[in-house]
């Protein structure tokens, strides 16, 4: 019974490490290569930060791009995409996970047909990124990113 007591207070606490989400956030932006995709997986599949699975699940979707056989892109990018969609259903107030989703939507080639939120997307996080929480210098990056694909933020 003790035990089982620990193991709940641990899991609750671990839910909640987010000491390398900012970490996370700059390698997030640097996967470039397949290799740096995979690189980001290894290092931050295993953070117990809910924060981190939206980025988690579009480094996933990213592996799409960079795998060979179709069948391997087609399961990489469903996957990330459900993980993503799924956690902002339970989050939809969540900035980072609608701007992680905004990137993905803008980049994806027109035939996958996943751009049906980009206007939902850009509308909340100019709307409520003051009340993010997130430093005004991540919110800079994050505009920055969005201004450089040619949106208007």
């Amino acid at each position: 019974m003790v035990l089982l007591k620990v193991v709940i207070l641990f899991r609750l606490f671990a839910v909640n490490d987010c000491s390398s989400l900012h970490d996370l956030r700059s390698h997030f932006h640097d996967m470039k290569s397949g290799e740096k995709v995979d690189e980001f997986l290894k290092k931050y599949s295993g953070v117990s930060c809910k924060k981190a699975v939206p980025y988690i699940a579009v480094a996933e979707m990213l592996q799409a791009k960079y795998a060979f056989l179709p069948t391997a892109k087609f399961f990489h990018f469903r996957s990330g995409k459900e993980k993503l969609e799924n956690y902002i259903s339970e989050n939809p107030n969540d900035i980072e996970a609608r701007y992680v989703r905004l990137l993905v939507q803008i980049n994806a080639p027109s035939f996958i047909g996943y751009s049906d939120k980009i206007e939902e997307d850009l509308k909340i996080l100019k709307s409520r990124i003051g009340q993010s929480g997130l430093s005004k210098e991540y919110q800079k990056v994050m505009f920055d990113k969005l201004r450089k694909l040619g949106l208007q933020v």
